[in-house]
């Protein structure tokens, strides 16, 4: 119904080809639940011809993307200060680059990251965040996880070339209740671990284009 009513106002429109198939796919995406292969040999008709919509690839679920290769990206979410002081040194002392991911109406309060603490994150080869989604396979850290659980996660993503997200939130703030605390010790040996089975780590930003190029 959704593609049929798309169709429909496209050919009440005098817009170019281009512009025309643009539109649709748009609409189809908003109004529809499709897959990849739903878009393929659709065609759109603007009353100056026909133009074929090519398949979208990689559409679906990022984190069911077969990858060349398995890449694991590091986050550190909410722009809590004591993952910006405790964490951050451990992967720059591995040359690896992690992604802050941030509430924006927390920053610059007590115990949160402020705006010139977010400009040397980026400064050193980090990526920031605001309020993003992500996507992959997320591995969300709590205070009950522990190590074994990390490198069960990593290997399966390594075994099955996906996108693995390990999320971290606070670092070092054992008198913290919401269950989101983790050690620096822990964010050590993960980045040991990663280290050792040489896996690739990305920042968001690259694991997207990783994934767009087809891996």
């Amino acid at each position: 119904m959704q593609f049929a009513a798309a169709q429909r106002f496209l050919q009440t429109k005098d817009v170019p080809s281009v512009l025309a198939t643009g539109a649709f796919v748009l609409l189809a995406l908003i109004g529809a639940s499709a897959t990849a292969n739903s878009f393929s040999g659709l065609t759109v008709s603007n009353g100056a011809g026909t133009t074929r919509v090519p398949a979208i690839p990689n559409a679906g679920n990022p984190a069911s993307v077969a990858l060349s290769e398995a890449i694991v990206s590091i986050h550190f979410n909410e722009g809590f200060e004591s993952a910006y002081l405790r964490a951050l040194p451990i992967l720059d002392a591995a040359k690896l680059h992690a992604t802050l991911n941030v509430k924006s109406r927390y920053v610059g309060y007590y115990g949160y990251v402020n705006e010139a603490q977010l400009t040397y994150v980026e400064k050193r080869g980090h990526q920031v965040l605001r309020d993003a989604e992500v996507g992959g396979t997320v591995l969300t850290i709590t205070s009950d996880t522990d190590l074994d659980d990390i490198t069960t996660a990593i290997d399966e993503a390594v075994s099955n070339k996906q996108h693995l997200v390990i999320t971290f939130h606070r670092i070092d703030e054992p008198r913290t209740r919401d269950g989101k605390n983790a050690s620096s010790d822990l964010v050590r040996k993960t980045v040991d671990y990663l280290l050792k089975k040489k896996v690739r780590v990305m920042t968001d930003a690259e694991a997207t284009r990783f994934i767009a190029e087809g891996a």
